[in-house]
């Protein structure tokens, strides 16, 4: 009996070993699975290998990460015949791009329905800005994409990681270094009395890698009033613009290099939207450099330095005699940067980075105009202001399944004092081809130097030096779906942001006197951003992309201007034979407010009307070094504004011809 007894319990005990160990192997293969490299959970994915800097301040695969990011490359640029960023920012859910008539009108962007300012825009990691405008946003009128790369754009407050205006997102401009050796040159012809010239050359020889492209536009332009006031003046614009990007592999832990773009441009202009001006013409330059060392010391230690210059300059001139509509003024602005970073990487799972960035800020302006019988002459000397910023980040990247950024930042201004924001998100991509992401994080914007020391005079209360930041708290939440490899790639974005401490510079319409810049702002801004991209054919590429979103001041319980509630995009590209293809692009904007007016006292209230737009390309390869296309926007000539008031451009037809060696 007792030697029954052992047996049962040594099978029993032996049994349950075995369903242990089978327990434990599973739970090993159930966690293994969890964390399995991508390929193994959604095959391979192209879109997902792209590598990208924006979002964590690392290179890493855009697949990896947490925040709702997509990419614009060269491919894009040169499918869509474009040549400027505003245009290639069109299409991106949660932007708005507005602009004050066609070619040279100031051209404003708006992400996630924050102000122009509430964006911050890099070039090769250069803040783009007009320093001496009054919320020191920037016009991207005149940015071309000469020797540009790709664009990145984040959405979201990205003040943790960029500091002071990414409020509402980042959209950086990354410069192409070259990869191997190759000259283009195109010439553009069309409507308007329209010419355009562009090239690019590189090479890569011996650890040096080189890029430089430029280009030239000239047209005689059509009229920046309002074309059905019967405004028929023409517009006339020309811009040259050059850009380079040079490498050089010291060895393969030390990489040096530097980066030049310089636009200038001279235009006419209408000051006003409801009649031309014969006279009034500008001048407007800017330049952007800088220079920088990577060092990887260690394969779990690595730094990096960058310097970095920014200079603007705007003129305006308008002929006609003191007394009525006359105009003389200068604006200048210079930024400087410096930026030191150092990463570690734990465990291959964990990188850390420590930061510390260095900006000053000069601006200055001359301004002599009467518009309506009253002379003003102004003049704001030098001013400047400094920012000293630590940061810190955290990420964690686990198979590129697993991912979770921690950021803080403590940024010092010499004007509007200590402030810390934070950013914290995470994602993870389940085997389904599902992934999951959020986010939550805070931003602030430093007051501008016009909002801070812009003289007052007899209609306008002047600057405040005691101004505080404007502020925002944010979250959002996002699923992504890949579907058969990289046929089907979709993704849809609930986002949520409390402006606080807006900047106004209230009028009183009764007498137009603005008063003094004050913290007096309060705004919501939710809605949802959705996007599609889908490859039904090889020979067939779709991309659609869809944002509705609900903006409201708490000042006047109204909706913020130029910002549509719909807007909706979709392209579709076809390569119909080995040498010729067709791009088709629909864009839909929905009404929205034009609002001119201040928060506290109201004002007149004007809807712009929804329109969609449709633009074609049919390109056609001669032979493997020559092609020829036609680009045709608004093709069925729809007459519609972006801001009331501003003509845009008719029906138009571009022809073109490109080689590449």
């Amino acid at each position: 009996m007792r030697k029954i007894v052992l047996v049962l319990a040594v099978a029993v005990f032996l049994a349950g070993s075995a369903f242990a160990e089978e327990k434990s192997d599973s739970l090993k293969r159930a966690l293994e699975a969890s964390l399995a490299p991508v390929e193994a959970v959604a095959g391979s994915i192209t879109e997902l290998e792209r590598i990208i800097v924006t979002p964590s301040r690392f290179e890493e695969k855009l697949g990896s990460s947490s925040c709702s990011v997509s990419v614009i490359d060269s491919a894009v640029f040169n499918r869509e015949k474009i040549d400027t960023a505003k245009e290639a920012l069109k299409g991106e859910p949660g932007i708005d791009i507005r602009q004050s008539g066609a070619f040279q009108g100031t051209t404003s962007l708006y992400m996630r329905g924050g102000s122009t300012g509430h964006t911050l825009i890099l070039v090769d990691g250069m803040k783009a800005y007009d320093p001496i405008s009054p919320n020191a946003s920037y016009n991207l009128a005149h940015l071309t994409l000469d020797n540009v790369d790709r664009i990145e754009v984040l959405r979201g407050p990205q003040s943790a990681l960029y500091g002071s205006d990414a409020m509402a997102g980042v959209v950086n401009i990354v410069s192409k270094k070259a990869e191997d050796t190759h000259a283009n040159i195109s010439w553009e012809g069309g409507s308007f009395y329209t010419y355009q010239e562009q090239f690019d050359i590189g090479s890569v020889t011996h650890g040096l890698h080189y890029n430089i492209a430029g280009s030239r536009l000239d047209t005689k332009g059509i009229s920046q009033a309002q074309a059905k006031q019967n405004n028929q003046e023409r517009d006339p614009y020309d811009r040259t613009s050059i850009a380079a990007r040079v490498d050089y592999d010291v060895t393969d832990a030390i990489t040096l290099g530097t980066t030049f773009r310089h636009t200038k441009a001279h235009f006419a202009l209408d000051h006003g939207a409801d009649a031309d001006d014969d006279n009034a013409f500008s001048i407007f330059r800017e330049y952007f450099t800088s220079i920088y060392a990577d060092q990887k010391m260690f394969e779990w230690w690595a730094h990096s330095i960058k310097l970095g210059w920014m200079e603007t300059m705007r003129q305006y001139f308008d002929d006609d005699s003191p007394g009525f509509d006359f105009d003389r003024s200068k604006y200048f602005g210079k930024y400087f940067k410096l930026d030191y970073q150092t990463s570690f990487n734990i465990m291959d799972v964990d990188k850390f980075l420590i930061g510390y960035e260095f900006t000053q800020e000069t601006a200055e302006y001359y301004s002599q105009n009467d518009y309506s019988g009253f002379m003003a002459n102004d003049i704001m000397p030098k001013v400047f202001s400094r920012e000293g910023d630590l940061y810190l980040e955290n990420r964690l990247n686990v198979s590129d399944r697993l991912t979770s950024t921690q950021g803080m930042r403590v940024s010092h201004h010499s004007r509007a004092g200590t402030h810390l924001t934070y950013r914290l998100d995470g994602s993870y991509l389940f085997p389904t081809g599902t992934k999951v992401r959020g986010l939550a994080a805070t931003g602030f914007k430093a007051p501008s130097l016009y909002q801070l020391f812009a003289p007052a005079n007899f209609y306008f209360g002047g600057g405040n030096p005691d101004l505080a930041p404007e502020k925002s708290a944010s979250y959002e939440y996002g699923i992504d779906q890949y579907l058969f490899g990289d046929k089907v790639i979709a993704g849809v974005t609930y986002f949520h942001t409390l402006y606080t401490n807006l900047i106004y510079a209230l009028t009183n319409p009764s007498t137009y006197y603005t008063g003094q810049y004050i913290n007096v702002g309060k705004a919501k801004v939710y809605g949802i951003e959705a996007s599609l991209s889908a490859k039904p054919a090889e020979s067939v590429r779709v991309r659609s992309g869809l944002t509705y979103q609900k903006t409201k001041d708490f000042q006047n319980d109204q909706d913020l201007i130029r910002r549509p509630e719909r807007k909706f995009f979709i392209e579709c590209y076809w390569q119909a034979t080995e040498k010729l293809s067709f791009d088709l692009r629909v864009r839909y904007n929905g009404p929205m407010s034009n609002n001119t007016s201040n928060p506290l006292w109201g004002s007149n209230s004007y809807k712009v009307k929804e329109y969609t737009v449709v633009d074609m390309v049919v390109d056609y390869a001669l032979t493997k070094n020559f092609s020829v296309y036609v680009k045709m926007n608004n093709l069925f000539n729809k007459y519609y504004e972006d801001v009331h008031g501003y003509t845009t451009s008719p029906f138009a037809a571009y022809g073109g011809v490109k080689a590449k060696f």
